[in-house]
């Protein structure tokens, strides 16, 4: 069973499998509260906001620094409160990372002759 995972094929597929579910808890997440990232590096800062099933990454004006924020509201706000255009729904990234891990971890292994 060992050798299953050697192949990078299906190293990968785990770690799509794993980004896969962590996206999943935020989208459901995402229905119930609202979070907002900051991140802030030495080419910008940027908002990383999470809402209504979807997320979407802004870059800020302001230079924050090298630094990470956080920041959760316990009620989420009414629908369609964020609803820029450049917003991606977190359902499709799921999907696609599903598929992409069972292809990548049940592949059949080829060898070279």
């Amino acid at each position: 069973m060992r050798e299953y995972f050697f192949a990078w094929q299906r190293k990968i597929g785990c770690v799509t499998l794993a980004m896969a579910c962590v996206l999943t808890g935020m989208w459901v997440r995402s229905f119930y509260y609202c979070d907002v990232f900051y991140v802030g590096s030495t080419c910008g800062s940027f908002q990383l906001r999470s809402t209504d099933g979807g997320f979407n990454l802004n870059r800020l004006e302001q230079q924050m620094g090298l630094k990470f924020q956080w920041e959760t509201s316990g009620v989420r706000p009414l629908t369609g409160m964020f609803g820029d255009f450049n917003t991606v729904d977190y359902d499709g990234v799921t999907i696609f990372l599903t598929f992409l891990s069972a292809y990548l971890i049940l592949i059949p292994r080829t060898r070279a002759a």
